[in-house]
């Protein structure tokens, strides 16, 4: 049978046991919530969302994206792609999707962004895909949250979109002004054959009514160049008018030059490359954490109580 000094050192055993589980579990609960939110800060979760769009500038031939008979030129678009990246189409998202304030929650002032940081951000939070074969461009946009990647990937692209049609406007507009000025100009030509003619016609009449014999070779053959000069210069002004009604036309029946073929959709699973990497450290690191300072808190424990012996 056990003696009362055996009940006293296991009941001191019991509690120093109880006492060292007690501090393992607690500091397990806290090195779990403590740790996931270090694990999850270092290794944000990311989500993805792509919508596609096909580029039908320059002329190209582009037939159903699933084809093969596109004809649009890499460089071109290449060129026409660096658009995205510019203020013209990145401000218009920005503003639309209130991102300088949101983005500025997540910071330790919770003051908005920026309107340069915020722009820096977006142009950093997309990426684009190209497939020469068809014209079809993949956008991707990244975020910590799901909604705001399909959000900015859709708003990227329908301001890509407005960007064009707006620069295939201005354009046309250039053309349609340069056509009223040249046939504005050649009006003018117009006119100064005519009063060429007019007084080669006055000098011939004058002759004929001093003379009483016909106008010289010379005089008929400086008429008859007039005529022609005049003929000529009124064809290239029928040209240049012809020409601006095509382009109205043209105008009213241009399709644009982006083509949104799908939207994004909100990403429902988290597309970061360190996500089992996450998972491994909350498994691992927090178990092994909190035993350790579960051990070392009884170990210090226990010292004191031998340093205490030793003193008594």
């Amino acid at each position: 049978m056990m003696d009362a000094s055996d009940l006293n050192r296991l009941k001191r055993y019991l509690i120093v046991f109880a006492r060292g589980l007690l501090v393992a579990v607690c500091t397990y609960l806290i090195t779990v919530a403590i740790g996931q939110r270090v694990i999850r800060h270092t290794f944000r979760t990311v989500y993805t969302a792509t919508a596609q769009f096909q580029l039908l500038g320059h002329g190209a031939e582009v037939s159903d994206f699933n084809g093969d008979s596109a004809k649009l030129n890499s460089d071109d678009a290449r060129k026409d792609l660096e658009m995205m990246e510019s203020n013209a189409v990145l401000q218009p998202v920005l503003d639309r999707l209130n991102l300088a304030e949101i983005w500025g929650q997540g910071t330790r002032s919770h003051e908005p962004l920026s309107n340069e940081d915020a722009l820096g951000r977006l142009r950093r939070s997309f990426w684009l895909a190209y497939r020469e074969n068809n014209g079809v461009v993949l956008l991707t946009a990244q975020s910590n949250m799901a909604r705001e990647a399909s959000d900015i990937a859709n708003a990227l692209a329908d301001s890509y979109r407005d960007g064009r049609d707006a620069l295939q406007a201005r354009m046309l507009d250039d053309t349609k002004n340069s056509l009223r000025q040249q046939i504005a100009d050649q009006d003018q030509v117009i006119a100064a054959r005519q009063n060429d003619l007019e007084k080669l016609r006055q000098s011939a009449d004058t002759k004929l009514s001093l003379e009483a014999t016909p106008s010289d070779d010379l005089d008929v053959q400086a008429f008859h160049e007039a005529e022609r000069e005049l003929t000529r210069q009124q064809s290239i002004a029928h040209l240049l008018q012809l020409r601006l009604e095509e382009t109205e036309d043209e105008g009213t029946l241009r399709e644009s030059p982006v083509r949104i073929i799908t939207e994004a959709q909100v990403p429902h699973n988290v597309s970061d490359s360190h996500r089992g990497l996450r998972h491994a450290l909350e498994l691992v690191l927090a178990p092994l954490v909190a035993l350790s300072v579960a051990s070392s808190v009884e170990i210090l424990f226990l010292l004191a109580r031998a340093s205490e012996r030793v003193g008594n």
